[in-house]
């Protein structure tokens, strides 16, 4: 009987596919594998690993797994968790699960939206927390419907936000893609422009790229900006230089963020600028803890298509959305 490593969750419908397919289930939480030395010992011995908890899989892991043969990331960016390289070497497939979660993030993005125009997140510290909000004024709360939305990227999140904001909130959307515009993906009132034009002509700027696109928002994008521009961010806090950001909010006391996960490369060229940016949580900035992606029907749908990877491999078939 194969054996399976899985971490994150696992419905009870998840597992009884999964034994279906007669495989062997190891099943740890979210946190639970994060100590190299535990992941170690877990995947020692596994044929297939699920990835949907915040253990890391370097190459040191990768090595020590004697017997793995696929590796099925739930989400997209797995190359920010999993060593895909030294996965290549020992001639282990890894596959993702892409679009199973974009509506939770067009959601979440949107909610972070409304949280930064209506400052919903310091209202209730104001009103819970007085003491600590002297000085807030409900004049700093604005209406997003009709606003400019800009959208760097223009992926599946981009274009389930792009609808929500045009036939909910009446909003104009422009966007841009490094790969050139994608009419026949454009909603009705989308519009491909250049970089230059959406950061200069936009209310609330979005990112929607990959950790990897590096910092897509920069010194020069933000000399560009409208006064009291919005930034949102559920990518990777990185692809907005912390540095340039923090002039930007000390320069534009009415520019607000909103983020999805904070700051985790810190040097010694930006750990000044992301301590300080810190201090301006609540006046400034609002943070989640990089949830964007998870609710139950996200979870499911997730693994949902990690399954259909895993039957694949285990009928001896070419797995789905591989990555190596």
């Amino acid at each position: 009987m194969k054996k399976l490593l899985i971490t994150g969750s696992l419905p009870d419908s998840i597992r009884q596919k999964l034994q279906s397919l007669g495989l062997d289930i190891s099943h740890y939480g979210v946190n639970d594998l994060v100590e190299p030395d535990k992941f170690k010992a877990a995947i020692e011995n596994s044929e297939i690993y699920v990835s949907g908890g915040y253990e890391e899989g370097k190459a040191e892991i990768i090595e020590a797994a004697c017997n793995l043969k696929l590796i099925a990331f739930l989400g997209v960016d797995a190359g920010h968790f999993i060593d895909i390289k030294a996965c290549t070497k020992k001639q282990i497939k890894v596959c993702n699960t892409p679009g199973a979660n974009a509506i939770s993030v067009a959601e979440f993005t949107f909610g972070l939206m409304l949280d930064a125009k209506r400052r919903v997140t310091l209202c209730a510290n104001a009103t819970m927390l007085k003491d600590q909000n002297p000085g807030y004024s409900y004049k700093t709360s604005q209406t997003l419907f009709g606003k400019t939305i800009g959208l760097i990227g223009f992926g599946r999140i981009a274009q389930h936000l792009a609808k929500m904001a045009i036939n909910g909130f009446g909003a104009k959307v422009l966007y841009n893609t490094q790969s050139g515009p994608k009419l026949e993906l454009e909603p009705a009132g989308a519009k491909y422009v250049s970089m230059d034009e959406l950061v200069s002509q936009s209310d609330i700027i979005s990112l929607h790229v990959p950790r990897h696109a590096g910092a897509m928002l920069a010194k020069e994008q933000f000399e560009k900006m409208k006064p009291g521009v919005t930034i949102v961010n559920t990518c990777a806090a990185e692809n907005c230089d912390p540095v340039a950001l923090l002039a930007h909010l000390k320069k534009d006391k009415e520019a607000y963020c909103a983020f999805d996960g904070f700051y985790e490369e810190v040097d010694e060229h930006n750990k000044s600028a992301i301590e300080e940016l810190r201090k301006l949580f609540f006046s400034q900035f609002v943070v989640t803890p990089h949830v964007a992606w998870r609710t139950h029907e996200s979870d499911l749908a997730t693994l949902e298509m990690a399954v259909e990877s895993i039957s694949d491999a285990v009928a001896g078939k070419s797995p789905r959305n591989l990555l190596n």
